[in-house]
C-alpha cells in the first residue's frame, strides 16, 4: 500500500465512523481534516470534495464488508447453514454501524449516493446470499423446490425496510437484532427440517 492509501484509508476510516454517528450534514472537510491530524488541502488532494469522498467511503466500506464475508464463505470447516448465519451477522453488524438517518438523508438531498448505497447493499447481499444458499442445497439443507433469487430479493426487501428510522423506532429491537430475527423468519420457510434444526 502506497502512503497516499494509506493516507486516503485513514480519511475514509475517519468519514465514515463521523458520518454516520454525527450525520454528513454535520460533519465539515475541515472537521475530517482535524481528526485524522492533516492539513485541509492535503484531504482536498486527496478527494476534490465533500461529496467525491463520501461515494469513495461507500465504495470502501463496501470492500471492507465484502472481505468479511469472503472469509465466512470460503471457510471449507463450516456447512451452508453455518455460514448463512454468520453472513447475516456480519451483514447486520457493518450495517448497524450506519445510523438510519443518514440514508434517508441522501435519499432526499444526494440521489447520487443513495443510489450507490442502495446499488453496492443490493450486490452484496444478492450474490453471496444466493451463493451460499445454493451451497445449502447441495448440503440438503435448502428446500430444493425454493427460488433462491426470489429469497435473496424478500431478505433485500426486508432491510430496505427496517432501516427507516420511524421502524426501527417504533419496535423494541436494535437493527442487527431485527435484521437476523426477521430473516431467520424468511429461511427457515426454505429450509428443510435438517436445515432448521442448524439455524441459530
Amino acid at each position: 500500500m502506497t502512503p497516499e492509501e494509506k493516507k486516503r484509508n485513514r480519511v475514509m476510516d475517519y468519514a465514515f465512523k463521523s458520518f454516520t454517528t454525527a450525520g454528513f450534514s454535520r460533519v465539515t472537510m475541515d472537521d475530517i481534516a482535524r481528526g485524522v491530524g492533516m492539513g485541509k488541502g492535503t484531504v482536498y488532494k486527496l478527494f476534490p470534495s465533500k461529496e467525491a469522498l463520501i461515494l469513495s467511503t461507500v465504495d470502501y466500506f463496501a470492500g471492507r464488508v465484502e472481505q468479511a464475508i469472503e472469509e465466512v464463505l470460503t471457510n471449507d470447516k463450516l456447512t451452508a447453514v453455518d455460514k448463512l448465519n454468520l453472513f447475516l451477522k456480519a451483514v447486520a453488524e457493518k450495517l448497524s454501524a450506519i445510523h438510519p438517518g443518514i440514508v434517508e438523508y441522501f435519499e432526499r438531498t444526494m440521489p447520487e449516493v443513495y443510489e450507490k448505497i442502495e446499488k453496492t447493499r443490493q450486490r452484496i447481499i444478492m450474490n453471496n446470499l444466493v451463493r451460499v444458499l445454493e451451497e445449502g442445497k447441495k448440503e440438503g439443507l435448502i428446500d430444493p423446490r425454493m427460488d433462491l433469487n426470489l429469497i435473496a430479493h424478500m431478505v433485500i426487501g426486508t432491510l430496505r425496510y427496517i432501516i427507516e428510522s420511524q421502524v426501527l423506532s417504533s419496535l423494541n429491537y436494535s437493527f442487527d437484532q431485527l435484521f437476523v430475527s426477521i430473516t431467520n423468519v424468511i429461511l427457515k420457510g426454505c429450509m428443510t427440517e435438517e436445515g432448521r434444526k442448524r439455524l441459530v
